[in-house]
């Protein structure tokens, strides 16, 4: 947990994040630098992550390998942008790839279009 002082968190949203999320304390440092970096690779800045990591601490706990999964289903779905979405939508980060494959095709099998769906997906919650 010293990485998420290190990154500029207070002692009281590090509190509020483990009151939400309790299996943070059993993660690894070196598992939170791999979200970080993950996130950063999508172009997310630090304001950008330290919101996400606030709004939805799960993130830190998800398994690394499957939300690289979602990054490249979002990329291959033809999102560019990941950094705004996962910043204005940071529970997208708790769904699979597969997940996230069934719920866009689904979608798109009821007449929604591809941008209609990246709206949806900027501005609605799921969970």
């Amino acid at each position: 947990m010293d990485v998420l002082i290190q990154f500029g968190f207070s002692i009281e949203e590090i509190q509020n994040m483990l009151n939400t999320n309790v299996m943070i304390e059993s993660v690894d440092d070196h598992d939170i630098y791999e979200v970080i970096d993950l996130l950063k690779r999508v172009g997310c800045r630090k304001e950008h992550i330290q919101n996400i990591f606030i709004c939805n601490p799960f993130c830190i706990t998800n398994s690394n390998s499957e939300m690289s999964e979602l990054v490249e289903k979002l990329y291959e779905i033809g999102f560019r942008s990941l950094y705004t979405l996962f910043d204005s939508n940071p529970y997208l980060l708790n769904i699979t790839a597969r997940d996230m494959d069934l719920f866009y095709h689904s979608m798109l099998q009821e007449g929604m279009t591809k941008e209609y769906f990246f709206d949806y997906l900027n501005y609605h919650f799921i969970y």
